[in-house]
């Protein structure tokens, strides 16, 4: 039997996707992105190139996923494969794989074998994990996020210095709080990701309020503003979906496609073009673009920044998949994402809105093989279901 057939493949994930795949993928992801990597962390004292010690256990994760992935794939495969998102995925592929080809297959075969069975697990399976697990994750997760603030107040200035940084001694024009990840954004984004969590969870609307102000101010302390603007998204989404924008649906529509446009076109245009250094990297990344038009350069490009020695990427999940894989390779992903979105829980769209402007402003979302942040809020709705995956909108 051929195309999608929803009894067929519920029985299939009921025998198949047990809480250990599920636990296989998450964890490990959230271990990476939980892992002390700030500035005075023991890993840059025990290891003498962390950045590449990180990068191996990445490398290993990512096998063990697709691994799983092509599992999950030979099960259910066939009952999924005429879905629209499925055959989106298809094509994503077939351009990614033209465009690595065209440019001499700098970054291997592998990467598109990965994305490809990665995205497939993520697009096509649905869990029942126990209601702890929910739990467990939230209370990793705020005390993540807020043990690194006790630690700060409680510290000498020479400690608190250490937080006030990037681990790996770069510059930044906003200096804010990192916590015990790497960079101040990372931590900022994981505050902002514990927000999107706890509003799926039946708390009385007090404890969500408190929770929800002492995270806000985690993400001031960060000056991440990226989160703030994935959470004004994410938040605007919701009264769409709770219908507490009380006009037409085609007006609540328009009002949602101004709200994710406008916002971020001028949040942008602060970002790239009152900010010198971002303004000269769109700048050189827009000349990438336009020498590779079509099928992008293949590799994964950076620039040098003003006024520093570091390589940069684009700040830009599209710019960037624009310089590396080209348009129609972008397009086809695009349209992979979106049809995905129509047809997933209001806890994955939720994410997922997250995860996109985020995106446009920040290095931690791309077109290659999803990273420990992008695998966390994909994977994260799952928790969310045995809340019934309905957005609570505090009153």
């Amino acid at each position: 039997m051929t195309g999608y057939d929803s009894n067929n493949i519920r029985t299939y994930q009921k025998n198949i996707l047990s809480p250990f795949i599920y636990l296989c993928f998450f964890i490990p992801n959230m271990i990476v992105g939980l892992y002390p990597q700030w500035a005075g962390a023991d890993i840059w004292k025990n290891v003498d190139d962390p950045t590449k010690f990180i990068s191996n256990i990445i490398f290993y994760i990512d096998i063990v996923e697709v691994a799983i992935s092509v599992f999950v794939f030979v099960k259910i495969g066939k009952y999924t494969i005429n879905s629209k998102y499925n055959k989106a995925l298809i094509l994503f592929t077939i351009a990614n794989a033209i465009s690595l080809f065209i440019n001499g297959l700098q970054e291997g075969a592998f990467s598109i074998l990965a994305i490809y069975f990665i995205y497939f697990f993520i697009a096509n399976s649905e869990f029942r994990l126990p209601q702890n697990l929910s739990y467990f994750v939230l209370f990793a997760l705020i005390a993540w996020i807020f043990f690194p603030i006790i630690d700060f107040f409680t510290s000498d200035i020479d400690r608190q210095i250490l937080f006030l940084g990037d681990a790996l001694g770069k510059k930044d024009n906003y200096l804010g709080f990192s916590g015990y990840a790497m960079h101040k954004n990372v931590y900022g984004l994981f505050a902002g990701l514990a927000i999107v969590y706890i509003s799926f969870f039946n708390f009385k609307n007090l404890i969500k309020i408190v929770l929800y102000i002492l995270l806000l101010a985690c993400i001031l302390f960060s000056s991440c503003r990226s989160a703030l603007l994935a959470l004004l998204a994410v938040w605007i989404y919701s009264l769409y979906e709770s219908n507490k924008l009380y006009i037409s649906k085609k007006t609540k529509k328009i009002v949602i496609i101004l709200a994710l446009t406008i916002i971020p076109l001028y949040i942008s245009n602060i970002s790239f073009f009152e900010d010198e250094d971002r303004r000269y990297i769109f700048i050189q990344f827009y000349s990438i673009i336009r020498s590779n038009f079509i099928w992008g350069t293949g590799s994964y490009n950076t620039v040098m920044s003003l006024g520093t020695a570091d390589p940069a990427p684009a700040h830009n999940f599209i710019l960037q998949a624009l310089a590396d894989r080209g348009i129609i390779t972008t397009t086809t992903y695009l349209a992979f994402l979106y049809l995905l979105f129509k047809k997933r829980s209001i806890a994955f769209k939720s994410f997922l809105v997250y995860m996109v402007i985020i995106g446009l402003f920040q290095p931690y979302v791309s077109i290659g093989i999803p990273n420990y942040l992008m695998t966390v809020l994909l994977l994260i709705p799952h928790l969310c279901l045995n809340n019934k995956g309905q957005l609570k909108i505090s009153s």
